[in-house]
């Protein structure tokens, strides 16, 4: 089921169902989009969830000029004015960062788990390769800046992506990089309403995503110092893409947090 919520400049369309008694809310972050989250949604069968298709991504609108981080964090006060009873947010990469600063300013939000969530500085290094593509229109390159410079994938891994139907896809979502990447740079964290959040607070990471270093590393290690009451999970064996790779492992760990808080 696909519904959407009238935001400032468009819509923003919302994949899954809600329930009164609670709703789990994923919140996806660059390159994805809602459909990237079914096999993950699956996986939790019984649990109402919805997946949040952020700007840029069809059916949702263009990010427009306007676009910033403050502005998915209204995009995102939309869809939980939208969905009643309590929620309970998932935001990963990105959209970590995005969920985090929602949950700071609601009193609806019952929990939060936060999947290697990111902030800026992240990764500088490629903001004017990303620049220049966009001015190119250079999808290619874009998709090739993400899996190689930013994740640290290999010229092989790339070379298969390129040969797979999935490429037509990533090509897709690159429209939106270079506006998130800028506006992620640009935004600073209220880090100190992290610390002073009340609600049960998770992050998870993947051992692979650690072994890796820089760029998510490095983020991760700052939402962990601003969130000394959340509780930090490593996935073993899972990268920045356990969505994906493993959905139902990464289902079997939000079930465990489920089961630990006993909610």
């Amino acid at each position: 089921m696909t519904w959407s919520v009238a935001v400032d400049g468009g819509q923003v369309a919302v994949l899954g169902e809600a329930s009164p008694h609670g709703t789990l809310v994923v919140v996806p972050g660059v390159m994805n989009d809602a459909q990237d989250w079914s096999a993950f949604v699956q996986a939790i069968p019984g649990r109402p969830s919805v997946v949040v298709n952020r700007r840029g991504r069809a059916p949702s609108s263009p990010q427009g000029e306007k676009y910033s981080v403050e502005l998915e964090v209204a995009d995102l006060h939309a869809v939980l004015d939208a969905i009643p009873g309590p929620k309970d947010l998932l935001g990963w990469s990105y959209g970590g960062l995005i969920a985090a600063e929602t949950a700071t300013r609601r009193e609806d939000v019952r929990s939060l788990v936060l999947y290697e969530p990111v902030s800026g500085p992240f990764a500088e290094h490629v903001s004017s390769a990303v620049r220049d593509a966009a001015q190119e229109a250079d999808l290619d390159r874009l998709v090739e800046i993400v899996n190689i410079e930013i994740a640290g994938y290999n010229h092989d891994r790339v070379r298969s992506l390129r040969e797979s139907p999935v490429w037509a896809h990533l090509r897709l979502l690159a429209q939106a990089l270079p506006a998130e990447h800028a506006a992620l740079n640009a935004f600073t964290p209220h880090y100190e309403r992290y610390r002073a959040l009340r609600i049960p607070a998770d992050i998870l990471a993947g051992t692979l995503s650690a072994a890796a270093g820089a760029p998510y590393a490095e983020a991760l290690d700052r939402f962990v110092s601003a969130m000394p009451q959340a509780h930090l999970t490593w996935m073993e064996g899972l990268s920045h893409l356990a969505h994906v790779e493993a959905p139902a492992v990464l289902a079997a760990h939000l079930h465990a947090i489920h089961d630990r808080r006993g909610s």
